[in-house]
């Protein structure tokens, strides 16, 4: 072998060889046969593509489900410069096929007291463009959701109105025009007068019909509130006092977004007049102003979100108007994007705390950390309301040097009154309420439980046909796993190669003697079904044939 290739990585063998160890993939080593072991090949036994990753899994906002079509992707952020994928490759704009993204980081090591942190916004046809802050605390992170809407398919609590407005390129829209998303009790309206003009971000004016989508969603509904882009703990470029990149929590009673398209798929960015959109609100909405019932002339702050950069900002105040028996927050814009009318809780104020909750083991957990995602239940905006949600993802640590897990969530908003941790371990999960009383949140020492689940090692032992000695050393390889039905893919953990036993090894939280699907997090396409047994270890064989050019 030529060591002037010492450096070279071919993807397809990463792909195809490495992976087969990490994620039992060993049917797929046979297309090797015919490549050329000479050539521009070095077979690199302990690949580490980054000295820390994140999972990112894109799924559909209505169903939960995985999306398996191409995938859009931006990384935005100081340190997108670092960010790479499996194959090594920094890019910060391209296209794969769903449904999970693997983003490495190389250069730095993020830790829980100095992470990093940067923005991914994710596109596919046929949904509405989102994006999710991301956060890295360490060398191994629990995956984060990006949840996209369908827009002819949105989820409970949101509603989805297309329409078309006609406009020409001299005299701007032909008529008023006005496009209404009723959502249950409550509608988003957008207003286009006559002779509106339109361009896209280059300024270049937009003609003909224009498909517009008005997508609108409750702040009160579990499922749409999941929906909403970035997070909801986020940092704004402007704040509502004119603060610039002011930390805090978003807590949305209504967002939406507002999406106007030419056939030849350009978007209008920006209009020569203004746009007026109107949140219908209920007459029992409490104006935390004045602490009474809302009335016509009441200002309620509304916030906009930038696509191309990911960032939530201050837009202004709108003004409560009538129209017939209907109240709604009525505010004039000259750009599209998605906009909110919320709350915003400032980050390291008096308006917040911080809370732990500590857990205790059957003895049936012992890993080093679990992820976990929390929806964290806000008090009522309105007379008889539901509460609003936050959505956060975090883990649950083992406390060093004693016995327990501790979780600690910190600048949670004084008007939260209930979290609901969700808490997942291999295929099982289990649920966990923490109240508040007092002023303060209760530490409650919980006992959680893997049920019938069993601590297991999975050992993955790769030879050669021809004996030839082998020795692989995979690094910062994820797995997920899933029972065949129903399928609901979880992060099961990282594979490691142990120097102490010369074994590739995954230690997991898993059911004995099922069939389950595992699948590497790099590569998602390529799956294989294993029986996990009834013991708490037991082998995977793969063996290569003597030409692979591992075996040579």
């Amino acid at each position: 072998m030529n060591p002037m290739k010492n450096n070279l990585i071919l993807p397809r063998f990463i792909q195809l060889c490495l992976l087969i160890g990490v994620s039992f993939l060993f049917d797929s080593c046979k297309d090797l046969k015919n490549l050329d072991p000479g050539k521009d090949i070095k077979l690199i036994m302990n690949y580490k593509p980054a000295d820390s990753f994140v999972e990112a899994q894109v799924k559909d906002a209505k169903t939960g489900n995985l999306i398996l079509d191409k995938i859009n992707i931006e990384i935005i952020g100081k340190e997108s410069a670092n960010i790479i994928n499996f194959e090594g490759e920094a890019k910060t704009t391209y296209t794969k096929k769903g449904p999970s993204i693997y983003l490495g980081l190389r250069n730095v090591t993020p830790t829980a007291t100095q992470p990093i942190d940067f923005k991914i916004i994710i596109s596919v046809d046929g949904y509405l463009t989102s994006s999710r802050d991301v956060s890295l605390k360490g060398v191994n992170n629990p995956p984060v959701e990006i949840l996209l809407v369908k827009a002819s398919t949105p989820p409970i609590g949101s509603a989805v109105q297309q329409g078309t407005i006609t406009n020409s390129a001299t005299t701007g829209s032909s008529q008023d025009n006005s496009i209404v998303a009723v959502n249950g009790q409550n509608s988003t309206i957008v207003e286009v007068d006559k002779g509106t003009v339109m361009k896209d971000k280059t300024g270049a004016t937009l003609s003909g019909a224009l498909q517009t989508t008005v997508a609108t969603f409750s702040g009160q509904s579990s499922e749409s509130a999941k929906a909403f882009p970035a997070s909801n703990t986020t940092v704004l470029s402007k704040g509502p006092n004119g603060e610039a990149n002011v930390k805090g929590t978003l807590v949305p009673s209504v967002f939406a977004a507002v999406e106007m398209k030419a056939s030849n798929g350009s978007r209008v960015s920006t209009f020569s007049q203004p746009v007026d959109i109107s949140f219908e609100i209920s007459p029992n909405r409490i104006n935390p102003k004045t602490k009474q019932k809302v009335k016509v002339g009441d200002e309620f702050p509304i916030y906009s979100y930038s696509e191309s950069t990911g960032v939530w900002t201050y837009e202004k105040e709108g003004v409560v108007v009538s129209r017939g028996n209907e109240l709604f927050v009525t505010f004039p814009t000259s750009h599209l994007s998605w906009f909110t009318l919320a709350d915003f809780i400032l980050s390291n104020s008096s308006s917040t705390f911080n809370v732990k909750v500590t857990f205790n083991s059957d003895g049936s957990v012992s890993a080093a950390s679990y992820p976990c995602s929390i929806e964290a239940f806000y008090a009522p905006t309105e007379e008889g309301g539901d509460p609003s949600i936050q959505n956060i993802s975090t883990e649950i640590k083992k406390n060093s040097g004693g016995s327990g897990y501790t979780l600690d969530l910190e600048n949670i908003g004084l008007n939260v009154t209930k979290l609901v941790l969700k808490v997942n371990f291999g295929v099982g999960s289990q649920v966990f309420e923490v109240t508040r009383s007092n002023g303060t949140m209760s530490t409650t020492n919980f006992t959680f439980k893997t049920s019938t689940n069993k601590n297991k090692t999975i050992f993955i032992n790769v030879t050669c046909e021809n004996d030839k000695p082998l020795e692989i050393k995979p690094y910062n390889v994820g797995i997920e796993g899933t029972l065949l039905s129903p399928v609901n893919w979880s992060f099961l953990g990282n594979v490691s190669y142990d120097s102490g036993d010369n074994k590739i090894k995954l230690i997991t939280s898993l059911p004995d003697g099922v069939d389950m699907n595992f699948r590497s997090v790099a590569y998602p396409d390529y799956t294989k079904i294993i029986n996990t047994g009834t013991t708490e270890t037991f082998t995977v064989p793969i063996q290569l044939t003597k030409d692979h050019p591992l075996c040579k």
